[in-house]
């Protein structure tokens, strides 16, 4: 199966991409930077490019995939209210990305 994971380089997502590919399955990690890409490459992870920022990335990441896992989330706690509102578009532009399919 190939999965998208939001979040990969961070302490959830890491331990998610790593089971995953022990697992079996292809991995497509969205990455915001390049020293992220690097790192995740090197996991055997395959890069996408984009950020919860950008609707498009996760929209045309979510449409190459066979399931999305999201574990991004921006821990800048004295802007909590924003990160909570970019998680929710992010989540939603994941969710409406699946709509009508039988991807989990």
């Amino acid at each position: 199966m190939r999965i998208l994971v939001t979040g990969a380089t961070g302490f959830i997502g890491c331990a998610i991409v790593r089971e995953l590919i022990d697992a079996g399955h292809q991995v497509l990690d969205l990455a915001r930077s390049e020293n992220a890409a690097k790192w995740l490459a090197e996991t055997g992870a395959d890069v996408h490019h984009g950020s919860l920022e950008n609707p498009e990335s996760l929209r045309s990441g979510a449409a190459n995939v066979d399931a999305v896992t999201h574990a991004a989330f921006n821990h800048d706690f004295s802007n909590y209210g924003t990160a909570a509102d970019l998680d929710a578009r992010a989540i939603e532009t994941l969710g409406t990305a699946l709509v009508c399919s039988s991807r989990p």
